[in-house]
């Protein structure tokens, strides 16, 4: 198991293993699981090593999130929850650099606040951008869309909110 347990020893996909699903299409995209895991947890690193005692609530939020995306979601099109928890990981590396510059350098606290708005900001476009580039629907499904928008903010905003600013 040279490449993890999705992977079979030739590096090929294992289709049989849990991780390893369809995408939104019946063309057998695969979903990325490791890779967002990979970025949360560089996030929670980060905190952590800012000695933020609130670790593992980067997890629940993220996994909570990415369950309520998928039941929003699942009423007008195909996706999976694999789907919903790999694009929300993903939206998160903006808050890495912003979320080491903050605990890293002291800071004024505006400085401080601007950059979690950027950071929020940032990182909530690229969520909203990529559900509507990903996610098939039609025109007249396109609105829906919109029900996505204050979730990924909350998250985001939940998330960025565990960095502690110094005064």
């Amino acid at each position: 198991m040279l490449f993890g347990p999705c992977f079979q020893l030739t590096g090929m996909p294992n289709k049989k293993h849990p991780f390893h699903k369809t995408g939104l299409h019946s063309d057998n995209k695969s979903i990325d699981f490791f890779g967002p895991c990979a970025i949360v947890s560089l996030y929670a690193l980060v905190l952590w090593l800012g000695r933020v005692r609130d670790v593992p609530w980067i997890f629940i939020i993220w996994t909570v999130t990415a369950v309520i995306n998928h039941f929003v979601t699942r009423v007008w099109c195909k996706s999976s929850l694999m789907f919903h928890i790999a694009l929300l990981g993903y939206s998160l590396s903006p808050l890495i650099p912003f979320a080491a510059i903050i605990v890293l350098v002291n800071m004024p606290i505006w400085l401080a606040t601007i950059l979690e708005i950027v950071s929020i900001c940032w990182a909530s476009t690229s969520a909203i951008l990529s559900y509507s580039t990903i996610l098939t629907v039609t025109p007249q499904q396109k609105p829906r869309l919109r029900l996505l928008f204050p979730i990924v903010i909350l998250m985001e905003i939940y998330l960025i909110s565990l960095i502690p600013i110094r005064h």
